[in-house]
């Protein structure tokens, strides 16, 4: 890490952390450790480990939000901008392949993380939801897709999406794969993800 200022350093190494053992369980004696910081810095530049954490949690969650805001803002046809949107969250996910079960687990271990949110970044952009709907309602009332409520269909997109990471660990175990190459078969998950959602769409 040495040549990059000790700031992001620090953060750099607070979100490999994190992202591992969550908040609970991470130490920022650790994290000094792995930026190759004294602990006293590590204070200093962010004064608790929460405030760590939420700079972490929110650069996590945005990266997830740019995802959306750049298919729901594209000029392609409504299927292709849901492909992209599912194949870029899939890309996102593959190389930061903690981040669903780190954003699940501190949802659910620390459900004040929702009002945390409401308070810095909107939890799901209204505006965003508010494009999208529209153009799920363009898209039936011109018979590309069936009818479905946007919300309905966004559940079950971030449902397939976040199994495929969250399952990791009990998909190894329960079919034996041990010695797979797991981004190979998030890769083959995608396309049998996003082939399901595209057919079940149709009118």
């Amino acid at each position: 890490m040495k040549g990059i200022n000790t700031e992001h350093r620090i953060l750099m190494a607070a979100e490999e952390v994190f992202l591992d053992k969550g908040f609970s369980a991470a130490k920022t004696t650790e994290i000094a450790r792995k930026a190759e910081v004294n602990h006293a810095l590590v204070h200093y530049y962010f004064r608790s480990k929460e405030n760590l954490f939420e700079t972490v949690f929110i650069n996590k969650y945005k990266q997830v939000l740019v995802v959306l805001t750049e298919a729901v803002d594209g000029e392609k046809p409504y299927l292709d901008r849901l492909h992209q949107m599912m194949a870029a969250q899939f890309e996102l996910f593959i190389s930061s392949p903690k981040m669903p079960l780190f954003i699940v687990n501190e949802f659910l271990n620390n459900p004040q993380r929702l009002n945390f949110l409401k308070r810095k970044i909107s939890l799901f952009p209204q505006e965003i939801l508010i494009r999208f709907e529209r153009q799920t309602k363009e898209a039936i009332e011109q018979g590309i897709i069936r009818p479905i409520e946007t919300k309905e269909l966004l559940f079950s997109v971030f449902s397939l999406l976040f199994s495929v990471f969250i399952n990791r660990s009990f998909s190894q175990y329960i079919f034996n794969w041990d010695g797979m190459d797991y981004p190979e078969f998030a890769k083959k998950r995608e396309k049998e993800i996003i082939d399901f959602v595209m057919k079940s769409l149709r009118p």
